[in-house]
């Protein structure tokens, strides 16, 4: 059985009974529920927030500590650092990408 409920301004339509949880199917701004993608904002995000403070506090101590020097070869040593973690995760992307098109998804 359904009944109308106000949720968050809008009408949603909720299930109810002994073997329902009353969630709403839909947000407030009329999105599904997908908690994967939701994680994987996430972290992106976090990867994100992390790489622009390591270049900005990270960098930026290292040149106020040292000079311009130090801040050059910092910069040179994160670049050969990130090149390999590009490539494989490119590489992964790949990978999926080939597996979700050989089942069809």
């Amino acid at each position: 059985m359904t009944e109308p409920v106000e949720a968050a301004g809008k009408g949603v339509e909720l299930e109810t009974g002994p073997d329902s949880t009353a969630i709403p199917e839909t947000l407030d701004r009329g999105y599904r529920r997908d908690l994967r993608h939701y994680a994987s904002q996430t972290n992106i995000q976090l990867a994100a927030g992390m790489l622009i403070l390591l270049l900005t506090v990270g960098n930026g101590l290292v040149y106020w500590i040292y000079g311009k020097g130090a801040l050059v070869t910092s910069l040179t040593c994160m670049l050969a650092f990130a090149l390999p973690v590009v490539l494989i995760a490119i590489l992964l992307w790949v990978l999926g990408w080939v597996v979700r098109q050989g089942r069809g998804d």
